[in-house]
């Protein structure tokens, strides 16, 4: 009985793409990124959100400079989703979000 249930809450494993994505947000310096420290933004210079969707794991990185990625754990994602506006708006409010 046990067994069964918490198989329902075991996730498949991340394909290995998305954990190459991830592991590249992890690695390099915000300078490498094109992301200078200012006054606005002293510490933060980034967000990752992650959450599951439909048995998976879907993540978002907002950048300060607006550039926005999704990336999904079958190894599909949405690269350079900042470049529409609305995004780009709402991932710099949630990085000055952060940094207060």
């Amino acid at each position: 009985m046990f067994k069964k249930f918490f198989s329902r809450l075991r996730k498949p494993p991340p394909h290995a793409l998305y954990v190459e994505n991830l592991n590249q947000l992890f690695t390099p310096a915000p300078e490498k990124l094109g992301i200078k420290k200012t006054n606005e933004h002293p510490n933060v210079w980034g967000v990752m959100t992650e959450f599951g969707v439909d048995g998976g794991y879907v993540t978002i990185m907002s950048l300060a400079n607006g550039k926005t990625d999704m990336y999904f754990s079958s190894g599909n994602g949405i690269l350079g989703a900042g470049d529409n506006s609305m995004v780009s708006i709402a991932s710099a409010e949630l990085v000055k979000t952060a940094e207060r």
